[in-house]
């Protein structure tokens, strides 16, 4: 239902006059980046926002381009999306190992995304379950390649490696052990169960879902070498929250940090990895070995 009320309803091909432009629009995302699909939810819950603020403050039938822009940067404010670390996703996108032209390989990247919001735009101009119209026109600031751009690239930064249990998983067990007690002796009633049974064996082993999640306040901490938290979602978390996890005492006042890549590697790697970030570390581990670097190469 919270999926419906924001972006579900304008990203349904159901509610679409050219339900084939939402297909053409996930298709594309399908192949070539899954990220687009999770942009596209953003673009829509904020437009959804700014469009029923402005109606409901002023009692028309119909929002106007002027007065609902004018509501669209205090939505955008108070959305999780607004703390959210930026940066245009064709930059800040890790550079693969067999990529010899990085010039041409970021400008790939920008013209495939100019291709997903294309075809956001032209789904998005036609939705048929509101009264709103052509979206796209009525609010052309949140369609622009560079608010495009780093809202991907807002996912890019910001994601948290998560694995979620298969429904099908889920509902197995609840299933068997509700009726795994029955007082039926029937063959037909062992064989069920036996095969169910088997079945969450079988779905255990590789029915764990993986995926990238956006957290408001994970997104918050700053990266160290040394980080005094460890963020993560694990199948255990099936409510969908994500775990802040002290991995040391914490004093009032001092500020609350994780690990963006393995901190476990060597320097020079976790150098390299963090340029993906657009920073070069400072942690007082940092620090430390890079001192000691340029005291063994002095010598």
């Amino acid at each position: 239902m919270k999926a419906r009320t924001s972006h579900h309803s304008l990203l349904c091909p159901g509610n679409n006059e050219k339900p084939e432009s939402i297909k053409a629009f996930n298709q594309h995302a399908d192949a070539t980046n899954d990220i687009f699909r999770l942009a596209a939810q953003v673009i829509s819950q904020i437009a959804a926002l700014a469009i029923e603020e402005d109606t409901d403050q002023h009692d028309d039938s119909y929002s106007t381009p002027t007065t609902t822009n004018s509501r669209l940067h205090t939505v955008w404010k108070q959305s999780p999306y607004y703390y959210g670390w930026k940066g245009a996703w064709w930059d800040c996108v890790a550079l693969p190992d067999d990529v010899d032209d990085e010039d041409s390989f970021r400008k790939d990247m920008k013209e495939m995304a100019m291709e997903s919001l294309d075809l956001l735009k032209h789904a998005l101009s036609s939705t048929a379950s509101t009264r709103w119209g052509n979206i796209p026109l009525l609010l052309p600031a949140l369609f622009d390649i560079n608010v495009w751009g780093n809202i991907i690239g807002m996912f890019e930064l910001n994601n948290l490696a998560i694995h979620v249990p298969s429904p099908l998983q889920r509902w197995l067990r609840l299933y068997y052990e509700n009726n795994d007690d029955v007082d039926d002796n029937s063959n037909s009633n062992k064989v069920i169960m036996k095969a169910i049974a088997e079945a969450i064996e079988s779905v255990l082993e590789e029915s764990c879902c993986d995926g990238n999640a956006f957290y408001s306040l994970q997104s918050c901490a700053n990266h160290s070498c040394t980080p005094n938290m460890h963020a993560f979602k694990t199948e255990d978390e099936i409510n969908g929250d994500a775990v802040l996890l002290a991995l040391s005492d914490i004093e009032v006042g001092e500020e609350l940090t994780i690990s963006y890549i393995d901190d476990e590697l060597p320097l020079e790697e976790r150098t390299v990895l963090l340029r993906d970030y657009g920073f070069t570390c400072t942690c007082s581990k940092c620090c430390i070995e890079r001192a000691a670097a340029a005291e063994d190469g002095g010598r």
